[in-house]
């Protein structure tokens, strides 16, 4: 997408699970962030829109837990 290499912001870009994309985000919603600019990939809007809900629901979960 920018043409370089991923592996030069891969450390910055969670991906994966959402269970891992939210682990990869928790410690920014611990120091205070409350909004994410997430860009969804997966084989159809619906499952990636279902994906972006779950990270939503793991993260308020944590932060009302916490």
């Amino acid at each position: 997408m920018y043409q370089i290499p991923f592996e030069r912001f891969e450390k910055y870009s969670p991906f994966g699970s959402a269970s891992e994309i939210a682990d990869f985000l928790a410690p920014y919603v611990e120091a205070g962030c409350r909004h994410f600019n997430v860009m969804a990939v997966s084989e159809s809007s619906e499952t990636a829109i279902e994906g972006v809900a779950e990270i939503r629901e793991r993260l308020l979960a944590r932060d009302s837990a916490g």
